[in-house]
């Protein structure tokens, strides 16, 4: 999500993100003739310790209130994305960003 943000002090890991997006299509486009898809999932903010900032009231506060459905994602809500894209249910789904965030950038 933070590679369609701007502003704060993230500014190299948002260019990081913007370049996991671009290898993602570069790869998907020159892989696909192998039938090789590749895809990429973006989450918005999981509820691991990773999310660190999300322990202060604030931090919880912030978090919560940039999510459409108000609860902060747990890893079993990106793996179900995750499994579904591997699946042959995902077969026709190749060069996609998928953005698993609650929500967040509505």
């Amino acid at each position: 999500m933070v590679a369609q943000s701007a502003g704060g002090t993230l500014a190299a890991y948002a260019a990081t993100k913007g370049a996991v997006d671009s290898l993602t299509r570069q790869f998907a486009a020159s892989l696909g003739p192998r039938h090789i898809r590749v895809n990429a999932v973006a989450p918005g903010v999981v509820d691991t310790a990773l999310s660190s900032f999300t322990r202060t009231e604030a931090g919880r506060a912030h978090a919560l209130g940039i999510q459409a459905l108000k609860r902060l994602a747990q890893p079993d809500d990106i793996g179900g994305v995750v499994a579904f894209l591997a699946s042959p249910n995902g077969r026709w789904i190749n060069g996609q960003i998928v953005h698993v965030d609650g929500g967040s950038k509505l």
